[in-house]
């Protein structure tokens, strides 16, 4: 992230940001996925193992934007 910070802390209410560990910079961010695999990622989490092998090679990519996740989900 270029700034540093994500935006989506401003976004939550009191009781999902202070869920959040402020001294290890955690955040909040989107994962789109297919549907069939949804099953997978639940029972097994995110494992840059199992990921498809794209031109950006196996990885757990996240955004800061719903809507740049769902463009990964393959249902339009």
């Amino acid at each position: 992230m270029k700034g540093g910070s994500s935006h989506i802390k401003e976004l939550l209410n009191n009781e999902w940001a202070n869920q959040l560990y402020n001294e290890v910079n955690e955040e909040y961010f989107f994962h789109g996925t297919k549907t069939d695999r949804v099953g997978q990622v639940y029972a097994q989490g995110l494992d840059p193992r199992l990921a498809a092998n794209g031109t950006q090679g196996p990885a757990v990519y996240m955004a800061e934007s719903s809507t740049k996740a769902d463009q990964y989900t393959g249902t339009y």
